[in-house]
């Protein structure tokens, strides 16, 4: 839904965040969340435990039915250059749009993308001013 607010971890994006995270952080954010989580019964700490888990091994995060039925996800994060989480991407489609793709391809061609979106997000950020951080 438009303007939908949900717990980090439900869905291929806000899982691909989630797993890009470190371990405490994301214990904390389990913790926080429980009581937002109910309203997403597929979504259990042992479920996105084993989608971090996942995720992190293939690079990729990949949600088949568990936000809308017949719905299939891939999220990946993008990071700034220097290895800084700053956002997520991710693909929905009906199952028989994706099913024909291998979830390989689909997450090359997001990777892809993440990888351009974080060079237009460099290429378009002022240089710091003298003392400045970033």
């Amino acid at each position: 839904q438009t303007g939908e607010r949900r717990p980090l971890g439900v869905g291929a994006g806000s899982l691909a965040l989630l797993a890009a995270l470190d371990d405490a952080e994301i214990e904390d954010i389990l913790s926080a969340d429980r009581d937002r989580t109910e309203r997403y019964p597929r979504f259990t700490d042992e479920w996105l435990r084993q989608g971090i888990r996942d995720a992190r091994e293939k690079g990729y995060t990949k949600v088949v039915g568990e936000v809308v039925d017949e719905m299939w996800a891939f999220g990946v994060p993008i990071r700034d250059s220097q290895g800084r989480l700053i956002a997520s991407l991710s693909c929905a489609a009906v199952r028989s749009r994706l099913q024909t793709h291998s979830e390989e391809a689909v997450a090359s061609l997001l990777h892809a993308e993440a990888a351009l979106i974080s060079c237009l997000f460099q290429s378009t950020r002022s240089p710091p001013t003298e003392g400045e951080q970033r």
